[in-house]
């Protein structure tokens, strides 16, 4: 993220602690939206800010249901050059929950809108339960649905730190497509 972020407008939803958010601003990003339902993690992330040398005061933090942030940033006609899309596989909040694996195809279409053309699209899964044609169809139709196209940038997993045997695939839990938006 932060090799690609200068000059981008960047949301990060589930933003946990705010990791891809300091990457893109280190990396010179004009702004950066950091959404997440925990006012706690929004405040570790404002912390690692600080750490990494970066007034928080100059970007977003918006603590919300991801999905709920994504419809309201469509009903005011927010764009955004870049959008990290990195969700846990499940998480209950008081408003409802959230789940991987039914939850995604929503959180794309709702995603999808908001990114300019030419704008970055880095979509994650962390999970065993969702294998990676699986992951790959919900992708490429949620782009059919919203009548957009892109091209596939990257494509990765499990850093070479984490061997898994071929015998087990299931154990290449982490898939990531880095997309660029078309049009």
């Amino acid at each position: 993220m932060r090799q690609l972020a200068a000059g981008r407008r960047v949301l990060n939803t589930f933003a946990y602690t705010g990791a891809f958010s300091v990457a893109a601003a280190l990396g010179a990003a004009l702004q950066v939206t950091s959404v997440d339902v925990v006012e706690k993690m929004l405040e570790k992330a404002r912390r690692n800010f600080r750490l990494a040398g970066i007034d928080p005061a100059g970007h977003h933090f918006a603590r919300m249901e991801v999905l709920e942030f994504l419809r309201m940033a469509t009903r005011r006609s927010w764009k955004f050059d870049a959008v990290v899309l990195d969700p846990p596989t499940f998480a209950s909040f008081k408003a409802g929950s959230w789940s991987l694996k039914s939850d995604y195809p929503e959180l794309l279409g709702l995603a999808l809108p908001l990114l300019e053309p030419g704008g970055l699209l880095w979509v994650a899964a962390n999970t065993e339960s969702l294998p990676g044609g699986r992951f790959e169809r919900i992708i490429r139709e949620a782009f059919e649905r919203a009548g957009r196209e892109a091209r596939t940038l990257a494509v990765s997993g499990l850093p070479p730190d984490y061997p898994t045997p071929v015998s087990r695939p299931e154990m290449r839990y982490l898939k990531v497509h880095l997309l660029e938006v078309l049009g």
